[in-house]
């Protein structure tokens, strides 16, 4: 913060150079672009002697890894390998969860719900809590949404659109961080079995979590904007958590990767359409939450119009999200 607003304070920038290796290593660039750094050829030994001692250290930890951890991994990075070639993105981040032991859990209790219609909201709270890191990653990514939008803003001009669409960009990983218990459904499908519900209508149960609780960080982040002057940001940046909850629900309920439609379309010198239809297949949701919310706020609409577009962009997805549940248990889509 001093840095930024033009204040330089000796002993600090000592103190950083000198704090552990990131410092150690910037020493001879800052000593090159004219700074002040004449310790950097007893920073550059350090530096060397450090990446040494690590380097045996390293050495002599790998005669101890067990041999049947060593095939884990082995396993693990074929596995991951190979759904790769297929674009199995999923199919990889589970391959790597497993190996590292997923998220950490905690045991905790929440009194069951009376009505069978609070059953899913129960058990994704639940999950929630016992596994405090995913909603770590989503307060972490709604902070970085709103700084985003907040350097855009600061910058103006054509560079306020780049903050803008970076921000909701983080804001839909903010939301989709929450909508884990959704893809966790998908995976196997068996695992809807409990439920009285068909399974469409599961899916939907499992967007109110996410929509509660991204709207709730909206409101959070937006805080320091209305402090500043800007009191509808409170009411503009939880309107923008709906859409980017159907928009993960139906990527959830996307199926198995369409990898036919990267050979689509004839061949030119500068390739064909093939990737780019699949990256907007895969890619779907984020993309028309992302560009219409982009549209609306770049053209600075008052919080009614946001909420009739966020409601409209919601209810296309969501209407979505149930014909592609219908065809992932392999049922004929009927009207709701």
């Amino acid at each position: 913060a001093l840095a930024g607003a033009g204040h330089q304070v000796r002993a600090l920038e000592w103190f950083e150079l000198w704090s552990g290796p990131w410092g150690w290593a910037a020493q001879p660039v800052v000593r090159a672009c004219g700074g002040a750094a004449p310790g950097w050829p007893a920073a550059i030994a350090l530096l060397l002697a450090a990446t040494g001692a690590a380097v045996v250290q390293a050495y002599r930890d790998a005669a101890r890894v067990p041999t049947a951890q060593l095939r884990s991994r082995a396993a693990t990075a074929t596995t991951v390998a190979s759904v790769m070639w297929s674009m199995e993105l999923r199919a990889a981040k589970l391959a790597l969860m497993e190996a590292g032991g997923g998220d950490p859990t905690r045991s905790l209790r929440l009194p069951p719900p009376r009505s069978r219609y609070l059953v899913v909201v129960w058990r994704d709270l639940l999950t929630l809590l016992r596994t405090p890191g995913r909603l770590g990653r989503a307060a972490l990514w709604a902070a970085c949404a709103a700084a985003a939008v907040g350097f855009g803003a600061d910058l103006g001009g054509e560079r306020r659109v780049v903050g803008l669409v970076v921000g909701l960009l983080c804001g839909y990983f903010a939301v989709g961080a929450l909508a884990e218990p959704a893809r966790l459904e998908t995976d196997d499908v068996r695992r809807g079995a409990w439920s009285p519900f068909r399974f469409r209508t599961l899916m939907l149960q499992h967007g109110v979590v996410p929509a509660v609780l991204g709207a709730a960080l909206g409101v959070l982040v937006a805080v320091p904007f209305a402090v500043h002057g800007s009191p509808w940001a409170l009411l503009l940046m939880p309107l923008c958590a709906p859409p980017f909850t159907a928009a993960a629900l139906y990527g959830a309920c996307r199926g198995p990767a369409r990898t036919q439609l990267m050979f689509l379309g004839g061949g030119s010198p500068v390739g064909g359409p093939g990737p780019l239809i699949f990256l907007a297949w895969y890619a779907a949701g984020p993309l028309i939450s992302i560009t219409v919310l982009a549209f609306a706020l770049g053209h600075r609409v008052t919080p009614l119009t946001l909420a009739l577009v966020s409601a409209a962009v919601t209810a296309v997805l969501l209407a979505r999200v149930a014909t592609a549940a219908d065809k992932l248990i392999g049922r004929p889509a009927t009207p709701r």
